[in-house]
């Protein structure tokens, strides 16, 4: 596992490495914004899923930890393999709201649960991006090179 770098990241990393950061950041304030948001409206969105306000307090918490976890992982000195990490658990977890979304018996819960998937899902396709752009090699336009 990579090592933590107390120093942030600078404008002179490659330039996937800075948008990884970047995108790890963004998704870091998103989960700590909705884990905020579950927290203090729990009684009514539990009632809208039909689910217990204690069990949104939950995901509550556990999105804010998460939060803070996806900050460390962007201040590690290599990001790619925690970029991987996240967009598994991105993947999975908008796998996991679609899921929560079918069951509901509410066209509008069922449609803003699955705004909710489509947020996540887009997390997770855009750190895949990421990936695959940072498996091959930088091109400069130049072609080949002879050295």
């Amino acid at each position: 596992m990579p090592h933590d770098d107390p120093t942030p990241p600078t404008e002179s990393e490659p330039p996937t490495e800075l948008t990884a950061r970047r995108v790890l950041l963004a998704d870091a304030a998103y989960c700590a914004l909705s884990g905020a948001a579950f927290l203090g409206v729990a009684e009514r969105v539990g009632r809208a899923l039909e689910i217990p306000p204690r069990l949104v307090r939950a995901v509550g918490v556990a999105a804010l930890a998460w939060a803070a976890a996806l900050v460390c992982m962007a201040r590690a000195t290599t990001v790619r393999p925690w970029l991987l990490v996240v967009a598994v658990a991105n993947a999975l977890g908008a796998l996991g709201i679609v899921a929560l979304a079918a069951t509901r018996s509410n066209r509008r819960v069922r449609a803003g649960v699955s705004l909710a998937a489509l947020e996540v899902g887009g997390f997770a396709a855009l750190q895949a991006h990421l990936l695959r752009r940072g498996s091959r090699p930088e091109e400069d336009g130049d072609g080949p090179s002879s050295t």
